[in-house]
């Protein structure tokens, strides 16, 4: 008895010093002293099951995460890091289930973004050699972008009248977006702005030796899709092609709809079964030239396609050797708006942030220069992206409704009330943009492996065109009757003006490009005259197997 006690009062110490360990709380990264630029990943150990982190820097509290990471961005985050290239103290603080501190960790990093990191390897960036003419073969990237917005306030909520009912489901009527059905079931959220595309693109260098040194880079796009959410689907036009309805007698491709339980937006347009549903998006077979110097620096020149902003990634570098740390202008090519892949030029700065190692979709790791850009638009471009989703959000979010299948494009969700409006720059008083640009470079192959932009945009629709969708209702053209419990409350929609008040709109866009190495390149990398359907510059590549697209 005795040596099972001695053997308890051993063991416990043990016990109770593997406890201690396990709750230990310690930051993983950053390091004490270390120099960061750019967006860093915190991470830290130590929260317990159901607990979670206060994060503070410099003593004020920014956010708490139940998970061992929070993103921490040093660059445009200037209430976090205001004072600029200076030291800050990182602390973290963990919580059990219950509320009861854990443990706290602390450790001070320095935000170096203009500070050049004299230590690290310098390298040149350019975008091509004058051999990769036959040697470069081709470069495949995939696409895949998302839209989505909150849009509150306005005239308002209920809703426009009835769909035809060849459009079950169509804005304003159907599965009734507006009022509910006549049973009174809970309506989908109006989402004109949500969209959804997906593309596969090949470059290629066509000629070197030109005009100032340049060359001729070709961007094509091999195939495109497209898609709204279901509520969207067939409303306006929304599933055909961008620039065109869908041609006569043709029904474009959508899923049905189903009530909802409760308000939420609707899912993404899919058959019942939930397998995708696209759509032909119109920059399919379509391609741009550039012609550009090794640097990026581009050469006017005539008879060239205008670029394709969803597919335009080719930065400009400095002339010099640049290490992490090095910042410099660059033109750039952004998407400001899915729906109609309005394109936005601007000149901002751009870092070079790290050296990261990024695995390619066949596996292979590659160096890369990771390059940051992180800024507010300015006032005129922030308006004009939201004088042109302000356009397509129509009156009391979608209110305005009641267009059928068969409308014609560009009235989404909101009949012909706000294309009517044609709201301009000048029409918006209230609109901030903030642009993301984050490149990961091959400094040895010349080419950019992935890339990611995101554009957060807020603005305000002006009181008079929200209040101008009230009478979708009324101005829906149709041959057939009205579904019953199509229009708002039963009243229809434009029976009662509701006080005039702006709507506000928070628009969120992501677009995320990726090099696909698991292609193969086309049999013959060079044919004299472009014969074949293998050139580098046929748009029709067959036997490659659709990533990304469903069955059609």
């Amino acid at each position: 008895m005795r040596i099972f006690r001695n053997f308890w009062l051993f063991l416990l110490p043990l016990l109770l010093l593997g406890t201690a360990r396990a709750q230990e709380v310690r930051i993983v990264s950053p390091q004490e002293g270390q120099d960061v630029r750019g967006e860093i990943t915190a991470r830290f150990e130590g929260i317990p099951a159901g607990g979670y982190a206060l994060v503070k820097i410099d003593g004020q509290f920014r956010q708490a995460s139940a998970q061992d990471f929070v993103i921490l961005d040093t660059i445009s985050d200037r209430v976090t890091f205001g004072r600029g290239d200076a030291a800050y103290r990182l602390e973290i603080t963990v919580l059990n289930a219950g509320g009861k501190r854990v443990g706290t960790d602390t450790v001070t990093f320095n935000v170096a973004n203009t500070k050049v990191d004299e230590n690290s390897d310098s390298v040149r960036l350019v975008h091509w050699l004058a051999d990769d003419r036959i040697n470069g073969g081709v470069q495949r990237y995939r696409v895949f972008a998302e839209s989505n917005a909150v849009i509150s306030g306005g005239s308002a909520a209920g809703g426009g009248g009835g769909a035809s009912p060849s459009a079950p489901g169509a804005i304003g009527g159907g599965a009734s977006l507006g009022g509910g059905d006549a049973g009174g079931a809970a309506s989908y959220i109006p989402a004109p702005l949500d969209w959804q595309v997906s593309a596969l693109m090949r470059r290629v260098v066509r000629d070197t030796g030109l005009l100032s040194g340049s060359a001729n880079i070709q961007t094509i796009i091999q195939e495109g899709f497209e898609r709204q959410r279901l509520s969207e689907a067939g409303a306006g036009g929304g599933d055909a092609a961008l620039g065109g309805a869908p041609a006569a007698g043709a029904t474009a491709k959508r899923g049905k709809v189903a009530a909802p339980a409760a308000p939420t937006k609707a899912p993404w347009n899919q058959k019942p079964n939930g397998e995708a549903i696209w759509n032909p998006a119109p920059e399919t077979g379509k391609y741009f030239i550039k012609m550009i110097q090794q640097n990026g620096t581009e050469i006017n020149a005539t008879r060239k396609a205008p670029s394709i902003a969803i597919a335009d990634l080719l930065p400009t570098f400095p002339d010099v050797q640049v290490r992490p740390g090095s910042t410099w202008q660059t033109t750039m090519s952004l998407v400001g708006d899915l729906s109609t892949r309005l394109p936005v030029n601007v000149l901002a700065p751009i870092t070079f942030s790290s050296y990261e190692d990024v695995q390619t979709p066949s596996g292979e790791t590659r160096r890369c220069a990771k390059l940051e850009s992180r800024f507010d638009l300015t006032e005129n471009l922030a308006k004009r992206i939201a004088a042109n989703l302000a356009n397509k959000v129509g009156g009391s979010a979608g209110a305005a409704g009641g267009a059928s299948a068969g409308a014609a494009p560009g009235a989404l969700g909101g009949g012909d009330a706000a294309a009517d409006a044609g709201l301009t720059e000048a029409d918006i008083e209230v609109a901030r943009a903030r642009v993301a640009r984050v490149l990961w470079f091959d400094v040895d192959r010349r080419r950019i492996l992935r890339a990611e932009d995101t554009i957060l945009a807020n603005f305000e629709v002006p009181a008079a065109a929200a209040d101008a969708g009230g009478a979708g209702g009324a101005s829906m053209v149709t041959s057939a009757p009205m579904m019953p419990g199509g229009l708002a409350g039963g009243e229809g929609a434009g029976a009662a003006a509701a006080p005039a008040e702006p709507q506000t709109v928070a628009y969120n866009l992501k677009v995320t490009t990726w090099l696909d190495d698991r292609i193969p390149n086309p049999t013959g990398q060079y044919l004299p005259g472009g014969a074949g359907a293998h050139a580098r510059d046929s748009v029709n590549e067959p036997g490659i197997t659709r990533l990304l697209v469903p069955k059609r």
